[in-house]
């Protein structure tokens, strides 16, 4: 019977997505401009035998495999995105999150004891809940974390079960296995709660509700026990994920966290109100079903201490404090935890991503301690019937309840015109590049570009208006978002949470101002900084109908007034920037500054870099040349790059290609230091002569996160298939 209900359940997540598959696959805008590009590029990459070490078409290029989002270490993605083209491996992805979802539920309420029935409602509860339903092709990260949510704790619970080793071995192997998946798609925030949840699980299996009447005294090595065997494993299984996210994150913009406030906190942003509670009983993005919050409200009375009743009506009490804007006692048991600070300040709502296993998981409880009542009661043929009538009862109506709930829902974002909206897209449309993309490629891949088209709002340019527009065919066509990576450009913007702080700032020195974390546009500040010369910046794409106009703020039509037309479909017009610095170049002049002294220069245009680099180390000895160098890139892939350069002295190589520590340089074969130029880019001291310089891509994280990972793997197989025998 538990495989049909499993297999049910996995129809269900068929059904569920039908209606959003429909005539195109129904997405909004993270799942269009971040996720899906990056994981059809991370399949790409795989099935070429590629680690992706490194990105270069968005942010002028950075670490892939250490985005935090990437879908690098997501089994799931991995395996779909590799062996399915995108626009059958998105709805194949969308459907798996849900039927993993409402597997991982039942069976975890089958491991708690629950009959058939209230598994079946525990599950359905949540397979069909709102914020997993409609997070799920929106916010990719968020639906991930939900759906492996309750396999973390399914593997304590057969671990802390099990009378042997060979049983605690699986259940460590399958919670850790869990656990990585939950590193891997939300890196940060979201693996935060799952974690402390899963602890505490396991201090509630272990210590205060064993399964087994053990001693107290024995109860803290257990703890110990089981704590160090599941966090081990996760990390370990997880390694290749998180080793090179931690390496980015040291450089990166949001090191620590998200951007802090006064006093090291992260900026509040989000929080609930007591009155925004009525949320999970309206039908929307938060719906958590009117049916499923009365089961599980009168769990504690029905079911008490069975089924871990204390445990889930804690957790769910708990994430519903902690999602307050208001700070009380618990906010501060938690922000005490280091690194909590810098986190759940930032939309602290999201903690509500354990309110909703624990909501469903109660309603299960009461549907199968009124199953249990009845099973004791006499009565015979009669009393089997009402059990069956009861059950039968309450997953229709948890099942109708929660449908209606999410059709509401569906049709609430289809017609939202923030950046939650649901737009039936063609996957494969979306990655194709667009006329003005395809001209791009077609003229090779000598430079980067970037799309421009601020809104006015206020009298004032605004950056690009994502959380509106995103869907716009106006923005596929001009290329922006990460659209650069499926066709193989180099876009210097993009959307990312995390960038390399070094480019940040660049940017902003660019622009004269700062923007929001997810972005690294070009503002209307921007368009004449010497600094995209610097980038590499030869095209630009604005909309044909710019034209140049007194007052506008967005000087969009100054812009092509200035520079030529190269481009213009009626739609997208390409302007070139004939004065943008080629791919690599030699100077014969460096001198130390600072990082900000050095952007405060080159912005200003005080600073030629084509003759001039500024350093932050004392830079080596250079001369100047007699004749003309020869610098020439003859081999340019994401994780290497190969120049030839001839010059009668000695120069300083300086690439359009941001610096990162992961990057080595040879020189005709022998090692040699990369220097950071002009605050971002990257160096290399070259003597006289001819050489050939090879920059490699090689992150010692990802190289030994991987083989902890796959060691760790392999281990585990061994050990699971001998302990069968």
């Amino acid at each position: 019977m538990d495989l049909w209900a499993v297999a049910g359940l996995v129809a269900l997540a068929v059904v569920v997505e039908a209606p959003l598959l429909l005539g195109g696959t129904a997405l909004a805008l993270d799942a269009v401009t971040q996720f899906v590009p990056w994981y059809a590029w991370l399949g790409e990459q795989l099935r070429g035998g590629n680690l992706p070490g490194w990105n270069p078409h968005t942010f002028s290029g950075m670490p892939f495999a250490g985005a935090p989002l990437s879908g690098w270490g997501y089994l799931p993605a991995m395996l779909l995105y590799t062996v399915l083209p995108p626009a059958l491996a998105t709805p194949a992805y969308l459907v798996s999150t849900l039927a993993l979802a409402g597997a991982g539920m039942y069976l975890l309420a089958r491991a708690l004891r629950m009959p058939i029935t209230g598994a079946l409602v525990a599950a359905v509860a949540f397979e069909l809940s709102g914020y997993l339903n409609l997070a799920n092709p929106c916010c990719f990260a968020f639906a991930q974390v939900e759906a492996w949510l309750p396999w973390t704790l399914l593997g304590v619970e057969i671990a802390a079960r099990a009378g042997g080793w060979a049983g605690r071995v699986r259940g460590w192997a399958l919670s850790g296995l869990a656990t990585s998946q939950v590193l891997a798609a939300w890196f940060g925030q979201g693996s935060m709660y799952v974690l402390l949840a899963l602890m505490g699980w396991i201090f509630w299996r272990t210590v205060l509700d064993p399964p087994a009447a053990d001693p107290w005294r024995a109860r803290p090595a257990r703890l110990a026990l089981h704590a160090a065997a599941v966090l081990g494993l996760g990390l370990a299984l997880g390694a290749a994920g998180v080793f090179p996210r931690l390496e980015l994150n040291a450089v990166s913009s949001l090191a620590g966290g998200y951007p802090a406030a006064d006093g090291g906190q992260a900026a509040a942003v989000g929080g609930w109100r007591v009155a925004d509670f009525a949320r999970l009983a309206s039908p929307g993005i938060w719906y958590a079903g009117v049916a499923p919050l009365a089961l599980a409200a009168a769990a504690p009375f029905v079911a008490r201490r069975r089924y871990a009743v204390p445990f889930f009506t804690l957790l769910a009490a708990a994430a519903m404090v902690l999602a307050l804007e208001r700070q009380t006692p618990l906010h501060a048991a938690l922000l005490a935890i280091p690194g909590a600070d810098r986190l759940h300040p930032h939309s602290p709502e999201r903690v509500l991503l354990l309110a909703y296993p624990a909501i469903a998981l109660l309603a299960g409880t009461t549907v199968s301690a009124l199953h249990m009542k009845l099973s004791s009661a006499s009565g015979g043929r009669r009393v089997s019937e009402r059990r069956r009538w009861v059950g039968a009862v309450a997953l229709v109506l948890v099942t109708a309840d929660l449908a209606i709930g999410l059709g509401r829902g569906v049709a609430e974002l289809r017609s939202a015109r923030r950046s939650e909206r649901l737009v039936d897209v063609s996957v494969g449309r979306e990655l194709r590049p667009s006329p003005a993309g395809a001209w791009l490629a077609e003229a090779g891949p000598e430079g980067r570009y970037f799309g421009y088209a601020p809104q006015v709002a206020g009298g004032r340019a605004q950056p690009w208006a994502y959380s509106v527009r995103w869907a716009d065919p106006q923005v596929h066509a001009l290329m922006v978002n990460n659209q650069a990576m499926a066709a193989g450009l180099r876009d210097i913007q993009g959307y990312d949470p995390a960038h390399i702080a070094r480019y940040d700032s660049l940017i902003q020195a660019l622009n004269g101002r700062g923007q929001d974390y997810h972005f690294a546009d070009v503002r209307p500040a921007g368009l004449f900084s010497p600094l995209l010369d610097l980038l590499n910046v030869r095209w630009v794409l604005l909309p044909s109908d710019q034209h140049e106009q007194q007052g506008d703020p967005t000087r969009a039509g100054e812009l092509a007034a200035r520079l030529p037309t190269v481009y213009d479909d009626g739609t997208v017009r390409i302007l070139a920037r004939p004065s943008a610095l080629p791919r690599a170049w030699l100077v014969h002049n460096a001198r130390r500054e600072e990082p900000d002294r050095a952007l405060e220069l080159l912005a200003s245009g005080a600073i030629d870099p084509a003759e001039t680099a500024l350093v932050e180390v004392d830079p080596p000895p250079l001369q100047a040349p007699a004749t003309e160098d020869q610098v020439q890139v003859t081999r340019y892939e994401p994780d290497r790059i190969v120049v030839e350069t001839a010059s009668d002295t000695a120069g300083l190589l300086v690439l359009s290609e941001i610096a990162y520590p992961a990057w080595r340089a040879t020189v005709d074969g022998q090692d040699t230091p990369i220097l950071v130029a002009d605050t971002a880019l990257r160096a290399v001291a070259v003597p006289a002569g001819a050489h050939r310089i090879e920059l490699r891509f090689a992150s010692a994280a990802l190289t030994w996160g991987t083989a902890v990972t796959a060691s760790t793997a392999l281990a585990l197989i061994i050990i699971l298939r001998r302990t069968r025998r």
